[in-house]
This record gives C-alpha cells, structure tokens and sequence, in this order.
C-alpha cells in the first residue's frame, strides 16, 4: 500500500511502514570516459510523476557542471502482498559515456537487529560482494513488533554485478587482484543501516619493482593504499616476509605449490616495501597497487537508459536462520514472478543469483555452479539454463560456447573471465552441444549451424566408434562421475546412452552418415547393458568389466546416472531406448537410504567403494556416502525417478517428494539446493556448496511431468 499525503509517499507492505519514498537519498559517483573528472552527487529531492494505492513514480534531474551533464532518475516503487519492487532508471543525454556508481541507505526506527544470510545477528560488514563470502544476496532488519524487513536484489545481469573470488592462471588458480564490486550489500551503520551498492570499484593499477634480486625486491608503497603481492610457489613449504620501513607487515608460509596472491594492508605511511624469500622456491611476478577511494565503472550511455531492480519483503516467522534463508529465497522467487511450489521457488532463486556478468562492461552472461566457482562449466550449465524458460540465455550461452569450438569440431569444457581456455576432455559435453541445439531449435525456434553440427557428429562417430558398430568404448563414464577415468578404454552404460542420443538428435537433424540402423544398433547396445550380476540379479549395470572383486572378478555396479540417457530421449522424441522392464528392474535395485537417499553410484548390494577397491582415477578417494563414493545428487536422482514415473514405476511419488524434501529439510540451518548429501545420515559431510544452480533443472523435470504424464503432479509445497 501507497499513501500521499502531507507531502510524503509512505511506502507500506503487509501494513507494516517502510520509508517516506519523498526523503529517500541515493548517492551517485561519476567519472568520465578518460578519468580526469570525477565527483559525486546526492539525489534528496524529488518529483511524484503520479501516484496510486499499489504503485508510485518518483523523478529527480541534477546538473553535473563539472562535466556538462543533466543526470536523471526515476524510481519507481510498486507493491503487491508481501513485496516491494523498487526499480531506479538513470538517463543522460549529453556525454558518450559516463561512469556511474548508486548507493542507497536503508534505515528503519524500528530496527533492533540486522540479519543477513550468513545470521541473524549479520557476522559480517560486507554482507555481499567481492569482499564477502556469504553465499546469497540477502539481508535486512527484525523490527521491534516481531516483523522481519528484508532486501533482495535482482540477477547479476540484470543488475550488471558478479561474484567471482578467483581466477584462472597459467599456473592453477589464484585470487583476483581486480576489486569490482566488492560490497553489493554491506552493514554500514551496526545494528542501524544497510547499503546497497551497484557499480563501484577500487582502481588496481600494476607498479614496477625497482629493484629485484634472487632473495630479495623492493617498491614504493605509498600511504593509504593497499598493496597486493602476486607469486609463483615453485617449492612448498615456502615463506615470504614483508616489511614497510622495516617494519614487519606480513610473513606468510605457503605448504602448497601454485599462483598466490598476499594482501598487504594498507599502508599507515609512504615507506620503502621490502620482500624477502629463499631462492628458488618463489617467484616473484607482479605487485599491485590498489586505489582505496571508490570509483565508478558501469556505463550509461548517452541517450540509453540504465537500470537497477531491489526488492524488499516484510513476514512474520520465527526468528531462526533457517526461516531468514528459506524466505528470503522464496520471496526472491516471488519477486522475479516465479510461480511454483516453495521447493520450486527455491531451485529457482539459487539458480538466478549464480547468473552474473562475465566480465566488468562485457555484456555476455556467466552462469556459474555455485558461489565457490568462477568458472561456466558445459555440464553444469547445459542442466541449470534448461532448467529455466529463458531464450536469450539458452540462446546466448550455446552460442559462447560454441565459439570454443576447434577445426575438428571440439567444444570447449570451460569459459572462465579474464583467461583463456583449451580443455578438450572426453566427456559428454559434445554430445551435450548436439543436445543443446536441438532443445534451442524445439523450445524456441533456433536454427542450428548445421556445418557445426556436422563436424561435432563426424568427431563423435570417428573418436568413440572406430569399427561402426554402434558400440561405445571410452575411458571414463561420460557424465557427472568422470573422476573415474581407467588407464583402458572401457564399457560404461552411461556413456553408450548418451552415445545413443547424440545419434538420435542427428538423425532428428538429417545429418549425413546416420542412419534409423544406426541409431537402433546404438540404442541395441546401450540396452544391453542389462544382465545379470555376480549375485543373479539383473538390471543396467554401469561399468562392465571392472575387475574391483576380490580376485579380480566383475562386480555389480549401479548408477541413477545411467538413466540420463533414457530420460533426455523422452524429455527430447517422446522414445524410450530401454523400455518399460530394464527401467523398472533396475530402479528396483537401486540402494535407497534414509530420507530416499539414492547414491550416484554403489555396488548393487547397497555397499561402497574402499580405498583398497575403487574405480576413481589417480588416487582419489572418498569416504563412503560423501561425494563420488555414493554421495546423493538431486539432480540425476530425480531424473532417474521421473523416468521411472514415466514407466509406472509405483515408488516414483513418493520417492520424489521425500527426496525434493530432504534437499530442504536434511540440514537443519541450510534450506537451499546443495550440490549433494551424505547418504549415509551425515548432514554436517554434505557439500560445502550451497545454494547450487543445476538442481534447477527439477523444475523443468516437473514441467514435463505436468505436461506428459501427470497435469496435477506436485512436490515440495510447504517446507518445514
């Protein structure tokens, strides 16, 4: 609700007051093109462009005469239930390019607490950002009556903001010395304000040693200026000592070798930087300056409109952090007018706050799996952007990776900011690109480059199946299990599977050399992975020819991975490749766990792998129940029930709501998608990724439920 009255606009949401939209105060930093000008302005004074119950337009013109610029803003608020969309819109019309930073304070009379997603007393200044490491965008104030305010943002890149740490070198990976946005929220005031940020960074500028030697360098620091340290470690352990006017101001030993980056604090005076280490176990590379004054570095273009969206929700609920993180995703959901069940809205919102720029002023999207990554992994991003009905993102990811691609028709694995990639592997991501286009070319009409296509299919065909008989022999289970590459090619279910639906789709794209013959010899041979174990008992074993018994022997392995294949036939043509039986006999034999813990992979006997005897590669290991060792993953254990659902299969029900259900419920302070869960009743061993982006593809399993098999199938409605 929106009341004018007495010259105010008082913002309300669930009858609870906000703020007095006419006394709101945005700051905005500006900076030219070639920064020689750069000032700040305060926006306090504002025009009501009109006024209703739900909505309201608010406008404010300030002349920069430094620059010979008339800035302009228009907020907008709109409210419905429980939320408050407030969009700001900025314009100029007289500059080709000028840099702008907002920063808004949020304050409240009532406030008693500041909380944000990491507690409900906020443990730290930087809530999110470069600087902090809380895993989503969320914060607010619990309010004297009991009520709970809170503030959300929208995407990266909406918004034009990203959240990587880390970087990719030619030597592993290290720390980022750039400092874009480094405090999207922040608590500036304790216990008192919040501020929102958009579009700010710290200028970091590379400066010469000026002198350098075996053991020793030196540089100028200068007072009030941060200073970051970048080295190669070459033998571990190796220490590194800093001194500022000989004065010690770090000493930092390092027990792995790789790219490093110290962080020196700032400098209380100009002195002398001297560094010291041994010889030949650093190397020295490069020191950084950082500029500790803000700067501006999103640009409004003349004659263009910039915007930015915050929403803001008031409830009413316990007071615990598992309430604060399970609503404030749900809201978020909300806000971006999902609809769905709360499960739902929160796969949906995880997803949507791992979607950033790329690069600062690159307008190409990043989709990350989780907050820990930097990376846009082909795997991870072909199941988390299908999971959502979004066309320019599909459309505009396929087409950055595509761009990776070789003369001999290889995708790239990877696309990390800052730094190229070559990473060839062979796991399914070319089957995945034919995948890929033909769900573009089906859900929103894209046509394909067929000449690509082309040589994706001749490399698969001429790599995984030199006799042309439709039999796959590979290294590793082409999928989420490749930390199980063998010293030999070797037959994995799985990988034949998806070998049977890259075929599928080019033949569905009329390409030359595939026929309806192969395509079937493929699918033929796929099915026959279903046989008998060591113990009698028949379903599609995952890795023929293992030799992990005792003597050498075959052992029984079961994977739900090994119905990706069959459910992205059915998700793609409406075909089954195994059909009714093979499905349902071998989810029959799946392991299944407390809470409907399902591993990714196990003997069939519902045991694990030990360290003495396992398939994974180059000395890997897992205890049992955590990771690759039988670690339960929402994502592929779903896909494996809703094919079972398609077959009748009369657990399936069940099994997915209890499942959906333990993603939310199983760790008590964590209601958000997680990479994966100890099957084994563990929760504090379940993944330290949280808020996980490609179990959103759930979402787009129960689409195709709705609209296939059952239209009334639900799961995740309430959550505790």
């Amino acid at each position: 609700m929106i009341k004018r009255e007495n010259g105010r606009i008082e913002l309300y949401c669930e009858n609870q007051f906000l703020s007095d939209a006419m006394s709101d105060q945005m700051e905005v930093l500006y900076e030219n093109g070639d920064g020689s000008i750069f000032g700040q302005v305060l926006f306090d004074e504002w025009k009501v462009e009109n006024c209703g119950e739900d909505q309201c337009i608010l406008t404010s013109q300030k002349f920069l005469p430094d620059i010979n610029v008339e800035l302009a803003l228009k907020v907008s608020y709109s409210v419905h239930e429980h939320l408050l969309t407030k969009k700001i819109v900025c314009y100029q019309n007289q500059v080709s390019d000028l840099r702008i930073a907002i920063s808004q304070r949020i304050r409240h009379k009532d406030t008693t607490k500041i909380w944000s997603f990491g507690g409900t007393q906020n443990p730290d200044r930087v809530i999110y950002g470069g600087f902090g490491r809380q895993s989503f965008p969320a914060a607010g104030m619990l309010l004297e009556n009991g009520n709970v305010l809170g503030i959300l943002m929208d995407t990266g890149i909406a918004n034009e903001w990203s959240r990587w740490h880390l970087r990719r070198t030619a030597d592993g990976n290290a720390p980022v010395v750039s400092a874009y946005d480094p405090m999207l929220l922040e608590e500036s005031v304790r216990n008192k304000e919040i501020r929102i940020n958009a579009g700010q960074y710290y200028p970091v500028h590379r400066i010469p040693f000026e002198q350098m030697e075996k053991e020793n360098a030196s540089a100028f620091g200068r007072r009030g200026y941060v200073y970051l340290l970048e080295c190669n470690v070459l033998q571990a352990p190796a220490a590194l000592t800093v001194t500022a006017g000989g004065k010690t101001v770090s000493a930092r030993t390092w027990d792995e070798c790789g790219r490093q980056v110290l962080e020196l604090a700032e400098l209380d005076e100009t002195a002398l930087l001297e560094v010291h280490w041994k010889e030949n176990q650093i190397e020295l590379l490069h020191l950084y300056e950082r500029n500790q004054n803000l700067h501006p570095w999103h640009h409004l273009k003349q004659d263009e409109e910039k915007s930015y969206r915050y929403f803001f929700f008031v409830d009413r609920f316990d007071y615990t952090i598992r309430n604060l993180r399970k609503y404030s995703q749900i809201r978020l959901a909300e806000a971006l007018e999902f609809e769905g069940t709360a499960a739902e809205k929160i796969l949906y919102a995880d997803f949507k706050m791992l979607n950033w720029m790329a690069e600062p002023g690159l307008d190409r999207p990043l989709c990350v799996p989780s907050i820990d990554y930097f990376e846009m992994y082909f795997r991870d991003v072909f199941w988390s952007v299908n999971g959502v009905e979004d066309e320019w993102l599909n459309t505009t990811i396929l087409k950055m990776v595509e761009r990776t691609m070789d003369a001999g028709g290889w995708v790239d694995n990877i696309i990390t900011p800052y730094f190229g990639s070559i990473e060839k592997t062979d796991n399914e991501i070319n089957y995945l690109y034919l995948i890929w286009n033909y769900l573009n070319q089906k859900r929103f009409g894209h046509k394909p480059d067929r000449k690509r296509l082309e040589k994706v299919v001749h490399l698969l065909t001429d790599r995984y199946d030199l006799d042309k008989k439709g039999r796959v022999k590979i290294n590793n289970p082409q999928s989420l299990m490749d930390v199980m590459w063998q010293d030999h090619p070797s037959f994995f279910a799985v990988s034949q599977g998806y070998y049977c639906v890259a075929m599928k789709t080019a033949l569905a794209f009329e390409i030359p050399g595939v026929d309806i013959q192969y395509v079937e010899r493929t699918r033929r041979e796929y099915a026959a992975y279903y046989r008998e174990d060591q113990n009698g008992k028949k379903y599609l074993q995952t890795f023929l020819e293992n030799g992990l018994g005792q003597n050498g022997e075959d052992m029984g392995i079961i994977s739900c991975l090994d119905m990706e294949p069959e459910f992205l036939s059915l998700y793609l043509f409406g075909e089954s490749l195994l059909g009714k039986q093979i499905v349902i006999d071998t989810l029959n034999q799946m392991p299944i766990f407390e809470d409907c813990l399902m591993p990714i992979i196990a003997y069939a006997d519902g045991t694990f792998f030990t360290r003495e005897r396992n398939p994974f590669s180059g000395g890997m290991f897992w205890e049992p129940g955590r990771y690759a060792n039988g670690g339960s993953y929402l994502r592929p254990q779903y896909i494996a029930m809703a094919v079972g659902k398609y077959h009748g299969w009369e657990k399936a029900d069940l099994l997915m709501e209890k499942r959906i259900r333990a993603e939310f419920e199983t760790c008590e302070e964590y209601p958000v998608s997680i990479e994966y869960l100890h099957t084994l009743g563990e929760p504090q061993k379940a993944s330290s990724h949280k808020v996980f982006a490609w179990n959103v593809f759930v979402n787009q399993i129960n689409r195709w439920i709705r609209s296939t098999i059952d239209h009334h199938f639900q799961v995740g409605g309430e959550l505790n």
